[in-house]
């Protein structure tokens, strides 16, 4: 059975060889095509890495053998412009980078193999390095190119920032769920889906009625459920069934 536990920086060393196994197998597929010598690289930098304020580590242990890992750190007050810390910079701009970033948690890597996945590792790994997030203000990047870590990540609560990064590797930046900035963010993303569902309703309808089909109206609020102020005034839109309206791709 596979357990998740937070680990000391000092403790990785004795978990380095399945920590590099699990590295080289996640990221050297699609879309990261990293080397698989990359997982060697990886281990001799996170001794450096568990020097930095703020550092924790969770390992994804069947018996002995690692089956995941995690590590974040604390975003330093001055933030770095090494890595990809410029480029995030570069899309969220001076105000946003100090309101929301600086001084967070932020996770740096969560890598689960193959062969532990579809038991509950990858969000129990992400829960105990972030736990302590401090005012719950923690973080992540990773790329757009990732379809499936992008939607485990929204199944974990983290709000994607409209933003794009910067670079060839199509990063973006996700806040936590009990980050401040994170209800601004989830409101802005349901208004844009319920337009794109809503547009799609309205020119499915506008055909029928160009063909002199006859169209039910319902009336459906024009504000978003998630931002606490009072219902505006109602929009007459042709009747959906919320059933179909969930499995519509947006």
């Amino acid at each position: 059975m596979t357990r998740v536990r937070l680990i000391q920086g000092t403790d990785l060393a004795a978990h380095a060889e399945g920590i590099r196994q699990v590295y080289a197998d996640v990221f050297a597929a699609p879309p990261w095509n990293e080397d698989p010598s990359a997982g060697a690289l990886y281990v001799e930098r996170l001794a450096d890495d568990a020097a930095r304020p703020g550092f924790t580590a969770a390992l994804a242990l069947d018996g002995a053998t690692v089956g995941g890992f995690a590590t974040a750190w604390t975003t330093p007050v001055v933030f770095p412009s090494g890595r990809s810390y410029g480029h995030a910079a570069q899309a969220l701009g001076p105000d946003r980078v100090t309101a929301w970033l600086c001084g967070a948690l932020e996770v740096d890597e969560l890598a689960v193999s193959p062969g532990a996945r579809g038991a509950g590792p990858g969000a129990a790994l992400l829960s105990a390095v972030t736990g302590a997030a401090p005012d719950g203000r923690c973080r992540l990047l990773t790329s757009v190119h990732a379809g499936a870590a992008l939607r485990f990540y929204r199944r974990a609560g983290r709000n994607q920032v409209q933003l794009p990064v910067p670079g060839r590797a199509g990063l973006t930046v996700l806040l936590g769920p009990a980050h401040p900035a994170a209800p601004g963010l989830a409101d802005r993303a349901y208004t844009r889906i319920s337009t794109a569902i809503r547009d799609r309703r309205m020119n499915r309808f506008k055909g029928r009625e160009d063909s002199g089909t006859p169209r039910r109206l319902s009336r459906v609020p024009t504000h978003s459920p998630h931002s606490g102020r009072a219902g505006r005034p109602l929009l007459e839109l042709p009747a959906i069934n919320p059933l179909t309206v969930l499995a519509i791709p947006v």
